[in-house]
């Protein structure tokens, strides 16, 4: 029972918002808004998938498996085009690499934690994921605040549909 609730804690407060602002902020940056009710499910959805994904697929699966299926997912629920979808996958990625490298790992490392003690305890599990999402976090605020879009793919996609058109 105390494992249970150890991975629904996990669940609510590390997973679930890092997946939202993921969603948000990666398909806010391509161009592809969604408010937040839209984002609801497949935040829920995707940060369940992570949350079981993470302890099964090796370190170095991980990552493309969890692309794949967010890409996926951003079609599946009509979030996205294919290429919006490939790109804000990306680009959501890059943002959590980031934040893992400058923000993450200096904390780690000035604080002295091994990564034993970060995944045994669920208290800095969720706090060193939280770390990770800084860059989504500032990402969301700037796409939410200023309405910052890096790359409009849905203008591209029209472009090029034009230029096929011979427009």
């Amino acid at each position: 029972m105390l494992r249970m609730a150890r991975w629904v804690l996990i669940y609510l407060l590390g997973f679930l918002p890092q997946t939202f602002l993921l969603l948000y902020a990666a398909l806010g940056l391509v161009g592809a808004r969604a408010g937040s009710r839209r984002l609801a499910v497949p935040a829920a959805t995707l940060g369940l998938v992570a949350l079981m994904l993470r302890p099964t697929l090796s370190q170095g699966w991980y990552i493309p498996v969890s692309m794949a299926i967010l890409v996926a997912s951003l079609m599946l629920f009509r979030l996205a085009s294919t290429l919006e979808a490939v790109a804000a996958a990306a680009i959501g990625f890059i943002l959590i690499a980031a934040g893992d490298l400058f923000v993450m790992a200096p904390t780690f490392y000035l604080l002295g934690f091994s990564y034993d003690q970060v995944v045994e305890s669920p208290r800095l599990y969720v706090v060193f994921g939280s770390l990770e999402g800084t860059f989504l976090a500032v990402a969301a605020l700037l796409v939410r605040v200023k309405a910052v879009t890096v790359v409009s793919i849905s203008r591209w996609e029209k472009v090029l549909a034009q230029r096929r058109a011979g427009k």
